[in-house]
């Protein structure tokens, strides 16, 4: 990763306080073997987990109040599961190159936006609530498809009232979400589905209710499996996300 960065150190998982830093997992990098963090609770200023590799797992980790992405994965066949991210400029981000990238029983509330997707990414069983922007911000290079999901209340600030937000340019699907309303995607109290750039989002179904499977709770800390490196890093370098 060059200059601006400290030496290299063996991380156990635990709790970090990154008053104007960012967290770095450095997975699957050359002599670097797939990872697996639990339980990592990140806050501070700044971006939250910058994951670099390939078949990566980070599993109910938490983070809060950093400006850039709270989850910035980058490579291919990552997993991030049971997390939540808020405060954040970005709850997840996707960032190219990279496919197979997914997202299981996480939760992003009160971001930007809940999910900024660069990159093709599956997204499934995800509360997406009260974000400013969106809950989903499909980009130039992004594909995503969504379902099983609570996808409401966004597009607060802007106001947008958007749910997803397609720029893309190309095609996305939302199946089985719940939008704030027995009808599906539309004005308040529901999300709408907006589309830009000549994208198209398909709705072939929806959710009347809210999902109440979907739940973030804590588990105790463990020691990552695998060998991985981590690194704190100067915030101002590279795509912080």
């Amino acid at each position: 990763m060059g200059s601006g960065l400290l030496p290299t150190k063996r991380y156990s998982g635990s709790r970090q306080r990154l008053p104007d830093l960012r967290l770095e997992l450095l997975c699957s990098q050359g002599r670097w073997l797939p990872c697996r963090f639990v339980g990592t609770i990140v806050s501070g200023t700044e971006s939250g987990f910058y994951v670099v590799g390939s078949n990566n797992k980070l599993d109910n980790d938490l983070s809060i109040n950093g400006s850039g992405a709270g989850f910035n994965i980058v490579g291919s066949y990552n997993s991030v599961v049971n997390s939540l991210s808020s405060g954040g400029g970005a709850g997840f981000q996707v960032t190219g190159p990279g496919i197979g990238n997914t997202f299981t029983n996480d939760v992003a509330s009160g971001n930007q936006v809940g999910f900024n997707i660069f990159a093709p990414a599956d997204i499934s069983a995800v509360a997406l609530i009260g974000n400013w922007e969106a809950g989903i911000a499909i980009r130039t290079g992004g594909q995503a498809t969504v379902r099983n999901s609570n996808i409401f209340g966004n597009g607060t600030v802007q106001p947008s009232n958007c749910g997803i937000e397609n720029y893309s340019g190309t095609a996305a699907t939302a199946s089985k979400i719940y939008w704030g309303a027995r009808t599906g995607p539309g004005p308040d109290p529901a999300d709408a589905v907006c589309d830009y750039n000549g994208s198209t989002t398909t709705v072939p179904s929806i959710q009347a209710t809210p999902r109440t499977n979907i739940s973030f709770s804590p588990k105790r800390h463990k020691r990552p499996k695998g060998r991985c490196s981590v690194r704190f890093g100067d915030p101002h370098r590279g795509p912080a996300g």
